[in-house]
């Protein structure tokens, strides 16, 4: 499994965790690192 598939995985899974909180801060902050982190391809 490549390090960018890991970091997908990893992101969406405290994107789920956040959502099952009802954490909206999370979720935006999980949400923009995700962006970010797609960015640099």
């Amino acid at each position: 499994m490549t390090i960018d598939t890991q970091m997908t995985l990893a992101l969406l899974q405290e994107l789920l965790m956040a959502l099952q909180a009802n954490d909206a801060d999370s979720c935006n902050l999980i949400a923009s690192m995700q962006t970010r982190h797609h960015g640099q391809d």
